[in-house]
């Protein structure tokens, strides 16, 4: 089952001239074979609420639809970013977005832990005569 479609909008809806979006697939809406309908931030809130699309969250009712076709379903949004390169090379800031995401949800090394008192008083009864 794919959680996501990629859809040829009708027209541009954010920074660059890439009509293609990966949008979660429970956003489509009016389906018409794959004539469909997606809500999509503009260019200036796509910054602050792309992670509403990674994690398929209801979008914002503020959002407007536009109209498009369906042209390509996929499991992640990852494929559907690869398949939007496939299609069309030109610049998307989705990408960057997407990169900035992975990297804030990289695991973080471990802080090292320092020993408490009592464990250094343990250690030091262990030498004691």
């Amino acid at each position: 089952m794919s959680n996501f479609v990629v859809v040829k909008i009708d027209e541009i809806s954010s920074f660059g001239t890439n009509l293609y979006k990966c949008v979660p697939k429970q956003w489509v809406s009016d389906s018409h074979s794959n004539n469909v309908r997606v809500p999509y931030p503009s260019k200036y809130e796509i910054f602050n609420s792309f992670e509403t699309i990674i994690y398929c969250e209801l979008p914002m009712k503020k959002w407007k639809k536009y109209t498009g076709t369906i042209v390509h379903k996929t499991n992640t949004y990852y494929e559907g970013l690869r398949f939007i390169l496939t299609q069309d090379s030109s610049y998307i800031p989705e990408e960057l977005l997407y990169i900035q995401h992975l990297s804030n949800n990289t695991p973080r090394p471990r802080a090292s832990r320092k020993l408490g008192p009592k464990i250094w008083r343990q250690f030091c009864n262990l030498f004691k005569s």
